[in-house]
């Protein structure tokens, strides 16, 4: 379900004029991250792909009302972007996080933490959480059709600031 998520918001950010890419963590086969490993040749590409985007949509499943292994593993090595100079700065970034029962605000706040901390700026509906067992029970459905507005909105904000940086 994450995925299938992640893939329509990336659909309507191409229909908000975005060029969108997924990259499956999963597949990346990166190393367990250890505070103090240095970066290696599997974390080159993750890198290069982070910091020629404008925009950033991270999507985990919930685990333990929390944040996925995987998403973990990434949030530890994308820290290395975050000093001396704050590359990733006025970029754009969102977020979707999915759960079966419970723990998905709990999650997508953790991943917003986390792109804050890096210097990504977080459009207005840039942040979604889905809980499969309540999705068609949710306010006229948000659950479901909000995750367009993460993709369209990332895209939006993500042209503004790269047209209009003002200082960044």
């Amino acid at each position: 379900m994450t995925e299938k998520l992640l893939i329509r918001a990336l659909a309507a950010a191409e229909k908000a004029h975005a060029e969108a890419r997924l990259i499956q963590v999963a597949n990346l086969d990166l190393p367990i991250h250890m505070p103090g490993t240095a970066p290696c040749p599997a974390t080159a590409m993750l890198f290069s792909e982070t910091m020629e985007a404008d925009g950033i949509i991270f999507a985990s499943y919930i685990q333990y009302y929390n944040i996925s292994p995987h998403m973990s593993n990434l949030i530890g090595w994308l820290d290395y972007l975050e000093s001396p100079d704050w590359p990733l700065t006025g970029k754009t970034g969102g977020c979707i996080a999915v759960c079966e029962e419970d723990g998905g605000q709990q999650a997508a706040s953790a991943i917003l933490a986390f792109m804050l901390d890096l210097g990504l700026a977080i459009p207005p509906g840039g942040r979604l959480y889905h809980n499969k067992t309540m999705a068609e029970k949710s306010d006229q459905q948000w659950m479901i059709t909000d995750v367009e507005r993460v993709g369209r909105n990332v895209a939006k904000m993500a042209r503004l600031l790269k047209t209009n940086r003002r200082g960044w």
